[in-house]
């Protein structure tokens, strides 16, 4: 199946999970997985949550990314995968002045 996010609307979510600044979004699920197109641009975040239910994979697509995963600090550059797993809790920020454009991947695993 090809998931082609130029055909899915993008949503503009300020302050997500508490975050700073505005994220844009292009969102694709089928009940069991949801995949992420994500753009922050320069200061932008996605805030503090704990993946109870379900984990995160991040694959960075442009830019550098930073993760805060459990308090530990992770650069992340094009290319780079970041896991969240069940039970943890992270953070995404965009700590550049370029956009970082990442897909977010949380299968659920219940």
């Amino acid at each position: 199946m090809t998931i082609d996010f130029k055909k899915i609307d993008e949503q503009h979510i300020e302050h997500f999970k508490d975050g700073e600044g505005v994220v844009s979004m292009r969102s694709f699920s089928d009940g069991k997985c949801k995949i992420m197109r994500i753009t922050l641009v320069a200061g932008a975040s996605i805030g503090q949550h704990t993946h109870v239910e379900n984990c995160e994979i991040v694959r960075v697509l442009e830019g550098n990314l930073t993760a805060y995963c459990d308090g530990n600090r992770e650069l992340l550059h094009a290319g780079d995968v970041h896991y969240c797993p069940q039970g943890h809790s992270h953070r995404l920020c965009n700590e550049t002045q370029s956009n970082v454009v990442f897909l977010g991947i949380v299968p659920e695993l219940r």
